[in-house]
C-alpha cells in the first residue's frame, strides 16, 4: 500500500480561507438574529431594532456571495484564486462592519 502524497499548502490556505468566510458570514447572521431576540418589546419598535442591526445586513450578505464564488473556485482546483478572493473578502468584511458602521 502506498502513502499518499502530502497535500498542497495552498489548498490548506484556501480551506482556512474557506472556514473564517464561513464563521464571519454565519457570525453576521446569528448577531442580527439575536438582536431581534432581545429586543422583543413592545417599548421597542420594529424600525430600532433594524437601524441597530442594519449596519449588518448588507456585509453578511456580499460575504456570502463571496464565499459561493470562493467554493466554486476551490471546486475547480483554482487555489491561489480562492485564497485572493476570500482574504480580499474577509479584509473588507473587516472593514466595513468596523470602520463604516453607518
Amino acid at each position: 500500500m502506498a502513502l499518499k502524497q502530502p497535500q498542497n499548502k495552498l489548498e490548506w490556505v484556501a480551506r482556512v480561507v474557506l472556514t473564517l468566510q464561513v464563521y464571519l458570514t454565519f457570525s453576521g447572521y446569528i448577531q442580527i438574529l439575536q438582536t431581534n431576540y432581545q429586543l422583543t418589546s413592545p417599548l421597542v419598535p420594529k424600525s430600532t431594532v433594524y437601524e441597530v442591526t442594519s449596519y449588518l445586513w448588507w456585509p453578511s450578505a456580499m460575504m456570502g456571495i463571496a464565499l459561493i464564488a470562493a467554493l466554486w473556485f476551490y471546486f475547480f482546483r483554482k487555489h491561489a484564486v480562492t485564497v485572493v478572493v476570500g482574504a480580499a473578502s474577509i479584509i473588507a468584511f473587516e472593514i466595513w462592519v468596523r470602520y463604516f458602521p453607518q
